[in-house]
């Protein structure tokens, strides 16, 4: 394999609002869950559910601290996974002409991931403390709602990504 370019990706305006979203959606997620920690949820909290959605599982209510957790983790793994777009595995061959531009794509569909991962989060906590809270919850519209909406994250996030390369390809195409 041929030794890649090492450039630094510049950061674009929508690169920055997306980098507040991540972190004013971690800083709302921890907010989240203290307060309904210390002034929502009982000592005792489901943490499992059967088919019939009757609770099967219990345990302590610090169990609502995992999902923040693993999405403060997953934020710092990606922001540090994207100082480093050269080792990346790309389809294409990455050349000078072309480093800038592949470089700064994958680095963008980090950052996009990384923000659909913290509203995933996000939603998932969300309708997590309602269903705790409210046992009516689990059968209503919006619980469902919530639930999925990190699937039609994650799905919006990977067409709104190909579109963008599409996008790319045919503007590559007509310049040369």
């Amino acid at each position: 394999m041929a030794e890649r370019p090492i450039i630094e990706v510049p950061v674009t305006e929508s690169d920055r609002r997306i980098e507040i979203i991540c972190r004013l959606g971690l800083l709302l997620l921890w907010l989240g869950t203290l307060l309904c920690y210390f002034y929502v949820l009982p000592g005792t909290i489901a943490i499992h559910y059967n088919l019939k959605n009757q609770p099967d599982g219990f345990g302590s209510k610090a169990y609502i601290f995992i999902t923040p957790g693993i999405a403060t983790i997953l934020y710092f793994f990606l922001s540090l996974t994207s100082r480093y777009p050269h080792r990346f595995n790309y389809l294409r061959e990455v050349t000078e002409e072309n480093a800038p531009q592949m470089y700064a794509s994958a680095v963008k569909l980090l950052r996009v991931m990384k923000m659909y991962i913290i509203l995933g989060f996000f939603f998932q906590t969300a309708n997590d403390v309602l269903c705790l809270r409210f046992a009516d919850f689990h059968s209503s519209v919006f619980s469902i709602l919530l639930a999925w909406s990190p699937v039609i994250l994650v799905v919006a996030g990977v067409a709104s990504y190909l579109l963008d390369e599409n996008r790319m390809r045919k503007r590559n195409k007509t310049v040369k």
